[in-house]
């Protein structure tokens, strides 16, 4: 039985779903050696699928360090059993004794049932206090004849308790009226058991025993042209046509009968209305559907079990306004469910699992669709190719929701053509291909989806323009968390609150998508790039979070937001981007963007990367604590005149490379930079008038050379106005700046291309400028050098000076040092553990060697300086004699 609960917590909305093994007690009581089925009005036994929980729970998003979603296992059954899963034995009682008759046929009017009945002895008068009775009676025909035929009556009669077998029909009614037909058992007859033709009203059919063993039989029961008619508790099998056909018979009721092994449909209805078909079990029937649905109208299929038919479960043609709910149907070799031209349906409650094509399937002008509560598992698994739990197509201004679709072997959930819809509240698992994929459904509403541990693409959208998508979860699948693409365009979408993490691929990836926004969106912990945006133009992405994107494990890079292949005028403010394994923003062939107000940190690459681009705006950002550069500028590369500018402005950069030693902040080549304006937290003093602008311009990037020979010049792009402070409110982010270090110093930033050599001996002071630190934190200081020549780069050949300082200064001395060409390095770190980091930029030498004699005197000859040595000695004693 299939369980479909939701649980809210806060905003989390947890799917548990039944899936599992059916489990069946079946119970045959024979009561004749004809093999006629008998049935008790109890139920003895129904099915109930095992519970399958979901035991991940998804809260909201947080850094996680591993993929904990794992498959889970689940059991489905191709079951091939001769009756239903919840067959009921109901009482006919038969009579201890029949009347044997021949056949009564024809009653034709009114009068001649009077006539009739007076000759035959039924009792009763037509009234409704007293009709006439046709009870316990035998007829047994030749195979050409209706055992019992009425005709053009409204009298009152019943046929209750009957043995009709081996006739053309068992019961053949047209144009009547208030006939009551129960607890009659009808076999081996040629063409139908009871038949309700032409005008046939107010009738009650009710508990017949229909048993059409012979494969001579037809249909087993027809109505047609009849009303008001109702058959209860008939099995009809081993027919040569459809189990039970009604007609152009309106309110027409069909509870509790067992249809099987037919070689047409099971129970097909046709140009009918009002119809209630309930409770039935429908299976084994060769021919199109289990139940046929076929130009009727605001008909109710309730409560039916319908399995393993030879064609669909259910199939539906040009009818309108039809219920089908609280139905199970599994292991049909179709379809589960399909339709066609049928609009203004409900479909609700619905257990569909193992068909081997689509659990439901609507195609071709199905619009006006409610559609709600649906559990759609295993399906697909034909040998010609992997099918949906949940295809969808031409079905627009529909409404669907609360679906469950998991382990199909196809797409979970396929949208197609359906605009002007609401799909909501889905939930798309461990399916072969892609949880939930929208095409060309535009002006349509998505929210509430969730898509995980599916093998392909959690959410794809093609071809839809002007959606609202909200409130998305996409976890650990395959390929991409949402994708969308057009052809030829889609635009005007707009993505809130899109949760996408640990899939294989990016955790939104935009192809050929135009002015559509994504914000307040947390994407994470996704194998390559967070937001990919690939020849997408006027995107905006705002307040997201970005974050931990990359694989390191496999050493996959990912980018946070990665923008490439003329995705131009895009605008991305306001998102955190941080701690994702290469760069924080990378930008390629990517013109007129604007990146502004975003925090970017502690990414294991550059905070931003520009490469081929021109006429981009990159202002206000903080770039903090990045592994490499903070901002890295690539030369435009296309042999054309040289574009707008990239003007970079209004930014802090602080602390980048800071597990690195460079100086550098940014690095920028080319002609295609502007700098005005920004805070560079190694490069602030010096500030003698104090404006706030640091008194010399900043040179940012390599030298680069314009023309040739005498007409050569070297340029550098320059910030003319490097700030002294942050540009930026920094009050909701935590960073440490630089400890500049200003003695000893062998740079003078006011002559940059003059690197004059400074000569140290003895004990000098090394100095510095205290870092800021935007929580106010203590800051203790270690001091460590690097004699060139000595080793590379690296961290290991460092050595340390000193460590745990807490002033700005420190009396160094170097006289065991050996002399040569030395660097200094600072690290800063705060009470909680953040470090920055400053390597001077200049190196200086130590030089502790003791004065040597100049050349002229050094070329004395020993015997020389001896003799001059005894004159002077012999002058000082004579002088000392006079005194």
């Amino acid at each position: 039985m299939y369980i479909l609960t939701q649980i809210r917590r806060g905003s989390i909305k947890i799917h548990l779903f039944g899936t599992g093994v059916l489990l069946f007690l079946l119970f045959v009581i024979p009561v004749s050696s004809s093999g006629v089925w008998a049935v008790n009005s109890g139920q003895v036994a129904q099915s109930e699928q095992s519970n399958h929980h979901l035991t991940k729970v998804y809260d909201d998003p947080e850094p996680c360090s591993e993929n904990t979603f794992g498959k889970k296992d689940i059991q489905i059954v191709k079951l091939q059993l001769d009756k239903p899963p919840n067959y009921k034995v109901v009482s006919v009682t038969a009579p201890s004794s029949y009347d044997p008759i021949p056949p009564i046929t024809p009653i034709d009017g009114n009068t001649n049932f009077n006539d009739t009945a007076f000759n035959l002895g039924f009792p009763g008068d037509g009234s409704p206090d007293k009709p006439y009775s046709i009870d316990n009676k035998n007829i047994t025909g030749t195979g050409f004849e209706n055992l019992i035929e009425i005709k053009n009556t409204d009298v009152y009669f019943n046929i209750t308790n009957c043995l009709l077998q081996n006739g053309r029909r068992g019961i053949y009614l047209e144009n009547v009226s208030h006939g009551y037909i129960y607890n009659n058992t009808i076999f081996n007859n040629a063409y139908s058991g009871i038949t309700l033709q032409v005008n046939c009203s107010n009738n009650n059919i009710s508990t017949n025993l229909v048993n059409t063993t012979s494969y001579y039989n037809s249909q087993g029961i027809y109505l047609g042209l009849s009303d008001n008619n109702s058959l209860f508790f008939n099995t009809v099998r081993n027919g040569s046509s459809q189990g039970i056909r009604v007609s152009s018979s309106n309110n027409t009721v069909i509870s509790n009968n067992y249809v099987y092994y037919n070689e047409g449909e099971g129970l097909a209805i046709a140009k009918s209305r009002n119809c209630i078909i309930s409770d039935n079990s429908i299976y084994n029937n060769s021919h199109r559907a289990g139940l046929d649905i076929d130009d009727s109208r605001n008909c109710t299929f309730t409560d039916n079990i319908i399995y393993n038919n030879s064609y669909h479960g259910i199939y539906s043609t040009i009818s309108e306004n039809n219920s089908i709910m609280n139905n199970e149907i599994f292991n049909n070799n179709y379809n589960g469910i399909y339709m066609e031209q049928s609009k203004y349906c409900t479909l609700s409650n619905l257990t569909i699992y193992n068909n081997m094509f689509n659990g439901i399937y609507l195609y071709r002008d199905c619009g006006d669709i409610e559609m709600n509560n649906i559990n759609s598992t295993g399906n697909g698994n034909s040998p010609i190719g992997k099918y949906d739990g949940i295809h969808i197509s031409n079905s627009g201004n529909s409404t669907f929701s609360n679906i469950i679709s998991s382990k199909n072997y196809g797409d979970g959930v396929y949208f197609y053509e359906s605009g002007n819809s609401t799909f909501s509240e889905i939930t798309s698992s461990e399916n072969g291909e892609t949880g939930l994929y929208i095409s060309s459904c535009s002006n349509s509403v998505l929210s509430d989806i969730f898509s995980f541990n599916n093998d392909g693409t959690g959410i794809g959208l093609r071809d839809s323009s002007n959606c609202s998508i909200h409130n998305i979860k996409t976890i650990n699948n395959g390929y991409s968390g949402l994708s969308a693409s057009w052809s030829p365009d889609v635009y005007n979408n707009t993505f809130t609150n899109i949760n996408s993490s640990f899939n294989s691929g990016s955790g939104i990836n935009f192809n050929h998508v135009n002015n559509s926004i994504i914000s307040n969106s947390n994407i994470y912990n996704n194998s390559k790039n967070g937001i990919e945006l690939d020849d997408s133009k006027n995107i905006t992405l705002v307040n997201n979070n970005v974050f931990n994107n990359g694989d390191p494990s496999t050493h996959q890079d990912g980018y946070g937001i990665y923008l490439h292949y003329f995705s131009n005028e895009c605008n991305l403010t306001s998102n955190s981007v941080y701690s994702n394994y290469d760069n924080g923003i990378y930008i390629s062939q990517v013109n007129y963007t604007v990146i502004s107000h975003n925090v970017i940190y502690d990414n294991e690459g550059t905070g931003i990367n520009i490469g081929s681009t021109a006429g981009n705006i990159i202002s206000n950002n903080i770039v903090y604590h990045n592994r490499n550069y903070g901002l890295y500028g690539q030369y435009w590369t296309e042999s054309v005149q040289l574009p707008e500018k990239n003007i970079i402005k209004n930014n802090d950069f602080i602390g980048n490379q800071y597990f690195w030693v460079s100086f550098d902040q940014a690095d920028c080549d080319g002609q295609i930079y502007q700098f005005e304006d920004n805070f560079f937290d190694n490069y602030r003093f010096p500030d003698d008038d104090g404006d706030g602008i640091v008194d010399h311009p900043l040179r940012v990037g390599h030298k680069r050379t314009i023309g040739e020979g005498e007409d050569e010049i070297h340029e550098y792009n320059e910030d003319e106005t490097p700030r002294t402070t942050p540009r930026n409110d920094d009050s909701a982010i935590h960073y440490l700046t630089s400890p500049i270090i200003t003695s000893p110093t062998s740079w003078d930033p006011a002559n940059p291309d003059e690197w004059p050599e400074s000569v140290i001996n003895d004990t000098v002071t090394i100095q510095w400028i205290k870092p800021l630190d935007t929580e106010a934190h203590a800051i203790t200081y270690s001091l460590y050098y690097l004699q060139l020549g000595f080793g590379g780069w690296d961290e290991e050949n460092w050595t340390e000076i000193t460590s745990g300082l807490t002033t700005i200064s420190y009396y160094w001395d170097t006289t065991n040092l050996i002399d040569g060409d030395y660097y200094l390095r600072i690290n800063a770190t705060c009470s909680h553990g953040l470090m920055s980091v400053y390597q001077d930029q200049g190196n200086f030498r130590i030089d502790n060697s003791p004065p040597m004699l100049d050349d002229a005197y050094a070329s004395f000859s020993p015997f020389v300086l001896i003799l001059t040595s005894i004159i002077t000695v012999v002058i000082m004693k004579h002088y000392k004699r006079k005194v």
